[in-house]
C-alpha cells in the first residue's frame, strides 16, 4: 500500500470531498485532506502534493462543469468582480484556492501525525 499511498490519498480526498461538499462547509476539504494524510501516513511533501492535486482537481473540476453548464455567464461576472479577470480563468482560480486549502490540511495532518504516536 505504501507504493500507491499518494495516488490513493488523492483519489480518497477528491472522492470524499465530492460527496461531502454539498453537505458541509467549504473548509471541510481541509479536514478531509488532514485525515487522509494521517490515514495514508504521507510525508509532509507527499501530503501537501496529494492535498493540492486533489483540491485542484475537485474544486477546479466542479467550477469548470458549473461554468460550462451556464455558458460561462457566472464565471464572466465573477471575473469582472475580481477586477477584470477573464471568465475562463475563474475555474482555475477556484481550483487553486481548493488546492491550497487541501494542501494546508494535508500538510498539517502529515506534520501532526507525530503528535499521535505514543511516547
Amino acid at each position: 500500500m505504501k507504493k500507491y499511498s499518494l495516488l490513493l490519498a488523492i483519489i480518497s480526498i477528491a472522492a470524499i470531498g465530492y460527496l461531502l461538499q454539498p453537505l458541509t462547509p467549504w473548509w471541510s476539504l481541509t479536514i478531509i485532506a488532514l485525515l487522509a494524510a494521517v490515514v495514508f501516513q504521507l510525508s509532509p511533501s507527499k501530503g501537501a502534493l496529494a492535498g493540492f492535486l486533489a483540491g485542484l482537481i475537485l474544486w477546479g473540476g466542479i467550477a469548470l462543469l458549473q461554468s460550462q453548464a451556464n455558458g460561462g455567464l457566472l464565471a464572466d461576472r465573477i471575473g469582472a468582480m475580481l477586477g477584470g479577470v477573464p471568465g475562463s480563468l475563474v475555474p482555475l482560480l477556484s481550483g487553486l484556492i481548493g488546492g491550497i486549502t487541501a494542501s494546508l490540511g494535508a500538510l498539517l495532518g502529515s506534520l501532526g501525525r507525530g503528535l499521535l504516536r505514543p511516547a
